[in-house]
């Protein structure tokens, strides 16, 4: 039995081709995106991130491979999975056509999805749980900035107006000045490139 080809028109091509490099895009960025939103809180050697297309399941997988043995008994980490899979499931299906799913392989190379989704799940469902664990990642993300950024840059800027006034001679005063507006303007630079990855991410 002969079935016939229905035409295509070019219209409808284009749309194809821009679907298919719309679900392209997606996939690519899922992986740093997950990288992204983990490394605000837990150091990125701890983990890498892979993304697999399984069409025969109509599956996007984001799998995570640990490096850190403690990682897979934190709530804090695998709540962030399971966060960051669900609110980008009903993105990625109507882009894609696609379902989301996470798997999670600890350390020694075992799968331990079922924990991920047994312990993260808890913080989705359940409001008080939920509302605990935003403080809690709240906490630990400052205490992150703090050290990673905050700290490093406190103790530059001491040692460079230290340097200016005991060394060079410069007036206290002036000092100060110029270092406030150097520091507005390091903050309105990093601003501009924080929001504009955003956009690109977006």
């Amino acid at each position: 039995m002969a079935y016939l080809r229905r035409a295509t028109s070019p219209r409808t091509t284009q749309r194809e081709n821009t679907m298919n490099e719309q679900s392209e895009s997606e996939v690519a960025h899922l992986s740093s995106d997950l990288d992204h939103l983990l490394s605000t809180f837990f150091s990125h050697r701890g983990w890498r991130t892979e993304v697999g297309v399984d069409r025969e399941e109509s599956t996007i997988e984001v799998i995570v491979r640990l490096s850190n043995r403690r990682l897979s008994r934190d709530d804090r980490f695998l709540s962030l999975i399971e966060e960051f899979t669900a609110m980008r499931s009903s993105r990625v299906l109507q882009r894609t056509g696609l379902s989301l799913q996470s798997r999670l392989f600890s350390a020694d190379g075992d799968e331990i999805t079922s924990t991920l989704h047994r312990r993260g799940q808890l913080y989705l469902t359940d409001a008080s749980r939920a509302t605990q664990m935003r403080r809690r990642l709240t906490r630990l993300g400052l205490w992150r900035r703090f050290l990673l950024h905050i700290l490093p840059n406190s103790l530059l800027w001491l040692a460079a107006l230290l340097f200016v006034v005991y060394v060079i001679g410069l007036s206290l005063i002036l000092t100060v000045v110029l270092a406030s507006a150097a520091m507005l303007l390091q903050s309105l630079i990093l601003l501009r490139i924080e929001v504009r990855d955003e956009m690109r991410r977006g």
